[in-house]
């Protein structure tokens, strides 16, 4: 499996090369921070996942928690595990703010068209492959080391990678021209939004219209014929051996929020089912008042095997 390490830059305050990461046609596989939290990115970070999706989208991210959130997942993981942000739309002015924080890439929903793919790569890229501007005071020190013959500018504009997110009618119709944009490393599926798009019904995200299908074949088309990852939500085995076998070579499989909620559910299950196969199931059940622990029961204070008697083995044991 690619260890996101070897793509590395040499400081970890300069985004891991995730461009690179795409184009390796290995498959890459990712979680999701979705608690608004530093600490809830510190546990993430510490997953085998190779990226983590932050959504500045759907979740209450500003952008200094937002920078903290990728400096966090990308020190705290020693940068095993590269930071990506969904942005808020109509908010150009997260790209830089995430960029200069770290992330590895970053993600435009809804995009329609070219031209919006155009302005997204020119508001990611410094000069000449775009107008972003250039941060004075963004590293220091160590932070600016670099390969000989390369700036850090040259390191964000060759490491850090541009997503356009196809997930509305009008993005399928346009997707071989959105793929086909100068600087656009890959194409993320917005499975539910596109299914909204389309009239039908959002569910599991998922679905066998044949008007769906055929617009997941035909971004996984334009994106193959411009060398382009698709990349998308795969949260059950059934989504993902679907997803696998149409082409797409990253996934978001995991997300904290589910994940405490999905383990919360199946412990709670587990430990329910294991106390009634052991008959712990009340008052004088294994556990009650007149049970095996019990006020009455084997380690009563007036049992058989109570207080006094216990005594009396300790000190036999001794002797």
């Amino acid at each position: 499996m690619l260890d996101p390490r070897e793509y590395n830059a040499l400081d970890l305050a300069q985004p891991t090369d995730f461009r690179s990461m795409l184009k390796s046609g290995e498959l890459l596989w990712g979680t999701s921070c979705r608690i608004p939290h530093e600490e809830a990115a510190r546990v993430v970070a510490t997953l085998p996942h190779q990226f983590c999706f932050l959504d500045a989208e759907h979740s209450p991210l500003n952008p200094t928690l937002l920078a903290s959130l990728i400096k966090t997942i990308q020190y705290t993981s020693n940068g095993s595990m590269v930071p990506y942000v969904r942005l808020a739309p109509n908010m150009p002015d997260l790209i830089n703010y995430v960029l200069l924080a770290g992330a590895g890439g970053i993600v435009q929903p809804h995009v329609q068209n070219a031209e919006q793919a155009r302005q997204i790569v020119s508001l990611a890229k410094f000069p000449p492959l775009g107008n972003r501007s250039y941060p004075p005071l963004a590293l220091f020190g160590k932070q600016t080391r670099t390969k000989p013959g390369q700036t850090v500018y040259d390191v964000w504009n060759d490491h850090a990678a541009v997503f356009a997110q196809i997930e509305d009618v009008e993005g399928v119709e346009n997707v071989e021209e959105i793929a086909a944009v100068p600087g656009i490393d890959a194409l993320m599926v917005g499975a539910g939004d596109l299914r909204c798009s389309m009239g039908l019904e959002v569910g599991s995200q998922d679905g066998d219209e044949p008007v769906f299908l055929a617009a997941l074949d035909k971004i996984q088309r334009a994106a193959d014929k411009n060398g382009l990852a698709v990349l998308g939500f795969a949260m059950t085995p059934e989504i993902l051996e679907r997803r696998l076998k149409l082409g797409w070579r990253a996934f978001v499989i995991h997300s904290d929020g589910s994940g405490v909620f999905k383990s919360g559910v199946h412990g709670f299950e587990d430990n329910i089912a294991l106390a009634k196969a052991v008959g712990a199931n009340g008052v004088n059940g294994v556990n009650g008042v007149n049970g095996v622990n019990g006020v009455n029961g084997m380690n009563g204070v007036r049992n058989g095997d109570g207080v006094h008697h216990v005594k009396k083995l300790d000190i036999e044991e001794q002797a």
